[in-house]
């Protein structure tokens, strides 16, 4: 159940994905940690702006636990996606998408089917701790992006073949493994 205070975000006034990513992207600031409380429905996610917050991320574990589902993968993709775009609606600031590893799909695909859900992050968890890379600029610190990892397709994606996509593409790193 939504507050009083916090009423659904009227569509013809919410900001739209561009101006919420480029919020996303002011968020990151050096020596600013950002705190993204975890939202895994509409009712968490307007509690989490009635708190104060400037952001929501999605919490993977907590989403699928409230569909139905063990965490990992586990939640058919289409039901993240629908739950992703119910909490986007939900709330007029950025939304960032706590999205497993990726759920084997091609990079273009989950750029597109992100998107369309109004996200403008994106977490993948798991990736491989490679050496060699590519350090993007992300507001205002640089990230390292680990080749051959599905979130370095998907930075080239978004960056060089699609970027007007309004993807952010990144809030935070989550679970670097070998």
């Amino acid at each position: 159940m939504t507050s009083p205070a916090s009423p659904l975000v009227d569509l013809g006034k919410a900001p739209s994905a561009r101006q919420r990513a480029a919020a996303l992207r002011a968020l990151h600031v050096p020596g600013h940690p950002l705190v993204l409380p975890n939202a895994w429905d509409a009712a968490s996610a307007t509690m989490v702006i009635d708190a104060g917050f400037p952001a929501i991320a999605t919490s993977s574990a907590a989403t699928a636990s409230v569909l139905g589902y063990a965490d990992s993968e586990a939640t058919p993709v289409e039901e993240v996606l629908a739950a992703a775009a119910r909490i986007v609606r939900a709330v007029s600031v950025p939304v960032t998408v706590d999205f497993e590893r990726g759920y084997r799909l091609p990079a273009a695909e989950l750029a597109e089917r992100l998107t369309s859900t109004g996200a403008v992050g994106l977490n993948l968890e798991g990736l491989s701790a490679a050496r060699a890379g590519t350090t993007l600029p992300f507001g205002k610190i640089k990230i390292f992006i680990p080749n051959g990892s599905v979130f370095h397709a998907l930075i080239v994606r978004i960056l060089h073949v699609s970027p007007g996509s309004g993807l952010s593409v990144l809030s935070c790193f989550a679970g670097f493994g070998g």
